[in-house]
């Protein structure tokens, strides 16, 4: 028998079990970690609505733009810092449900 999509498991994060909030801009990504329970809180909900993460991914890695609202981390090029400009050098920018965590956390 066919599963609804109501009744079936959701996707959740390899590490920390985390139900997985992808979106297609910041508004449904928010929107997502809210109804997943990740965000909770008016504070956060807010922090992150103001806070766009597409503008981020925008700036430093334009190429991963389509990753900005995916739930999962995003490798962020170090262009030019004092510390090195090896090209090959990267940060990476956490899945946005850790964000939402550490934040809970906070407020």
């Amino acid at each position: 028998a066919a599963v609804d999509a109501v009744d079936a498991p959701r996707a959740a994060c390899g590490y920390c079990g985390t139900p997985v909030s992808h979106g297609e801009d910041n508004e449904t990504m928010v929107a997502a970690l809210v109804s997943n329970g990740v965000l909770k809180t008016e504070e956060a909900i807010q922090a992150f609505r103001v806070v766009d993460r597409g503008g981020f991914v925008r700036v430093c890695a334009p190429e991963r733009y389509e990753e900005a609202y995916l739930d999962q981390p995003v490798e962020l090029p170090l262009k030019s810092s004092s510390t090195s400009s090896d090209p090959d050098l990267y940060v990476q920018m956490s899945a946005p449900h850790v964000h939402a965590i550490a934040l809970e956390q906070l407020v």
